[in-house]
């Protein structure tokens, strides 16, 4: 019996690269996660409403759109309202994951993260996604380069901070029906970014997922995961933060 793939857009946009469209519809996989912190292309849009069962769509929506942080993207409630318009134009909200990725351990952080939740919340939207922010000697370069203190890591975080994100502010939207995952986090949402949550939806047998990615120590995704782009380097959403140098 054939394994089954299951594709994902980590390493690029789909904002801007639309080559992830020809290897789903060919079946060389049987789905995908398609990640974006904008919206697909045209082409790339008519494409996830074609084959919508197959797909799902990681919204990556930090707060921190129109700021230094995050140049070339757009503000929270405005990429989140663009988002619920692609959900009303047919692609399915359950498909939708809303990705506040990455979130740093701070006070101010934090209450970006817990707004775009909140926002996301009212416009129907229950499954998240969160991950706090890598800081590699390059990030740090750059915060410094542009004026900027340089951000905790989540090791140098309060404790308590966290644990009040965690077990206040996500149960209390657990209790109304929310989901929430975190990749490599070590606490109680530990889930990869593709998961037999992820098969189940989209009409896979979770009993198709193998193993542990072999991408890095700490991820969690199933062994059928497979890279569909491939750009190496920084996208021009230009993030301040971005790990690629």
């Amino acid at each position: 019996m054939a394994i089954v793939k299951f594709g994902i857009t980590e390493r690029g946009d789909v904002a801007f690269d639309d080559s992830w469209i020809a290897p789903v519809r060919r079946g060389d996989v049987s789905a995908a996660v398609l990640i974006s912190k904008g919206m697909p292309t045209p082409s790339g849009m008519e494409a996830m409403l074609e084959m919508k069962d197959r797909l799902i769509f990681h919204a990556t929506t930090t707060g921190f759109g129109g700021t230094i942080l995050e140049p070339n993207v757009a503000p929270a409630d405005n990429r989140l309202k663009k988002v619920a318009e692609f959900c009303h134009r047919g692609f399915p909200m359950d498909h939708v994951v809303i990705r506040v990725d990455p979130m740093i351990p701070t006070p101010k952080g934090i209450a970006r993260a817990e707004n775009v939740i909140q926002q996301a919340y009212e416009l129907g939207f229950r499954r998240f996604r969160y991950s706090w922010i890598d800081v590699y000697r390059h990030v740090k370069t750059r915060f410094l380069q542009a004026g900027l203190p340089i951000p905790l890591s989540i090791r140098e975080a309060d404790p308590k901070l966290v644990s009040s994100f965690i077990d206040e502010f996500c149960a209390s939207y657990e209790a109304h029906g929310c989901r929430f995952e975190s990749c490599a986090e070590n606490n109680r949402h530990q889930t990869g970014c593709i998961s037999k949550r992820d098969f189940e939806i989209c009409g896979l047998d979770p009993k198709e997922a193998y193993g542990k990615s072999q991408q890095r120590t700490a991820c969690l995704c199933c062994g059928n995961k497979t890279e569909l782009l491939h750009h190496r380097g920084r996208c021009p959403h230009n993030c301040l933060y971005c790990y690629w140098r």
